[in-house]
């Protein structure tokens, strides 16, 4: 889907993300003409940027990484209990 926004580099990723509500609903907006092009990347550039700051919080989740400062054990703790939340919602 081309938007008229061009950075200049191609990037790819394994996995998916999902668009924020208010991102697709944007899209929609540009698409009949009731938001401009600038606007739209803008709030494209917020949504990337949030999605940026998703994946890092998600590696500090559980890293041994510096400044990380849950000890192995917190980070044992909080991996069980996500294993837990899911046996429960989707079974083991």
């Amino acid at each position: 889907m081309s938007n008229g926004c061009d950075t200049g580099c191609h990037a790819e990723h394994v996995g998916s993300l999902l668009r924020p509500p208010t991102l697709l609903e944007a899209r929609e907006r540009h698409a009949v003409g009731h938001m401009s092009t600038t606007r739209l990347c803008e709030l494209e550039d917020d949504a990337a940027l949030s999605a940026i700051a998703a994946q890092r919080d998600a590696v500090r989740f559980a890293s041994t990484a510096r400044g990380n400062l849950l000890t192995e054990d917190d980070q044992r703790r909080k991996l069980e209990l996500v294993a837990e939340v899911s046996d429960q919602v989707w079974g083991s």
